[in-house]
C-alpha cells in the first residue's frame, strides 16, 4: 500500500510539473507573438536639408519624394565607405542611403551612408587644431 501511495504522489507531482511548464510556454509564446518588430525603410537620394539643432534631415529620392527624417544623435551613425563620420560632416547635395525605422509616427535614422560627396560640399579638413 505504501508503494502504491508513493507512486501515486510522484505521478501527481510529475503531472503538475508538466502542466505548469506547458502553461509557461503558452504564456511566453503569446507574449512574443504580439510584439511588433520595427519596420526598416531605406531612402536613397540627395541630401536636401540638414539641421542639427532640430536633429532633422531631408532626403529627396530619384522619384522626387522628400523624406523628412529625424536624427537621434545617440544612435544614428554616418559612414563614408568603412569610415565613420560625424553628423556635422553631412552636407546638402551629398548622395546618401539612409536606413530608418518608424517610432511614434516619425522616421528615425539608424544609419546614413554617404554614397558620393556633393561637389559643392567642402572636403573635410586634414589638419587638426593644436
Amino acid at each position: 500500500m505504501k508503494r502504491y501511495s508513493t507512486v501515486l504522489i510522484v505521478s501527481v507531482l510529475a503531472l503538475c510539473g508538466m502542466v505548469s511548464v506547458a502553461l509557461a510556454a503558452e504564456y511566453t509564446g503569446s507574449k512574443t507573438s504580439t510584439t511588433a518588430t520595427p519596420q526598416i525603410e531605406t531612402a536613397e537620394g540627395s541630401l536636401s536639408g540638414v539641421d542639427l539643432t532640430t536633429n532633422s534631415l531631408k532626403v529627396t529620392d530619384s522619384n522626387g519624394k522628400i523624406w523628412n527624417l529625424a536624427i537621434d544623435p545617440k544612435t544614428t551613425t554616418a559612414w563614408k565607405g568603412s569610415q565613420p563620420l560625424a553628423l556635422s560632416q553631412l552636407k546638402v547635395g551629398d548622395q546618401v542611403k539612409v536606413r530608418c525605422a518608424s517610432k511614434n509616427g516619425r522616421q528615425i535614422c539608424k544609419s546614413i551612408e554617404i554614397r558620393q560627396v556633393s561637389a559643392a560640399a567642402p572636403a573635410a579638413a586634414s589638419t587638426t587644431a593644436q
